[in-house]
């Protein structure tokens, strides 16, 4: 990745790998860009980099991702923005009761910023490169790698990884896929 690469192809980068979570996840609304905004409790307008709402958890979760594509590694008030924002639009009526914060970056966090994080229960995921990735939420990862110019957002090659509900194994998910080959294999034969 170039030093110089826009923040918003940085957004749509990471918007597009939780697009790319298996279906069986159900995420919905997911949103990016200058339009992706949620308003607040206090009446103020967020824009959110990257959001969705996780309609798998037990009760509905609203996921804001904060992209921070810098020259320098998160600072402590990166990670209080975010938790501010996410405070408040938890307590918004129209939105779900539960919020996840997480901060997706090039660099590592500073100490104090990374202290905060796990205090606070903000994740932190490093993604420095187009050409190799990995990027998690919950019980998925897609994981990846860019076949041509990283400028080009459309021309990733992702795999969504999760783990088996009958026997733990990590598997590739594809489409509606919801067991690994084997228990899949077994299922079919009782």
């Amino acid at each position: 990745m170039s030093a110089r690469l826009p923040h918003t192809e940085y957004e749509a980068f990471i918007a597009q790998l939780v697009a790319s979570i298996p279906s069986q996840a159900r995420l919905s609304n997911i949103g990016s860009g200058q339009g992706n905004k949620r308003q607040g409790l206090s009446g103020v307008l967020h824009q959110l980099d990257v959001s969705f709402i996780d309609e798998a958890a037990s009760l509905r979760k609203l996921v804001v991702i904060e992209c921070k594509y810098l020259s320098y590694r998160i600072k402590l008030e990166h990670l209080k923005v975010l938790h501010a924002t996410l405070n408040d639009l938890c307590q918004n009526p129209d939105l779900p009761d539960v919020c996840e914060g997480i901060l997706v970056t090039r660099l590592p966090p500073q100490k104090g910023a990374a202290q905060y994080a796990r205090f606070y229960g903000l994740e932190i995921q490093r993604i420095g490169s187009f050409e190799a990735y990995r990027f998690r939420y919950g019980n998925h990862a897609v994981v990846g790698i860019v076949a041509s110019a990283p400028r080009v957002l459309g021309s990733t090659s992702s795999r969504a990884f999760q783990p088996c509900p009958r026997c733990g194994t990590v598997y590739e998910s594809t489409g509606s896929k919801a067991l690994c080959d084997a228990c899949a294999a077994y299922a079919r034969a009782v």
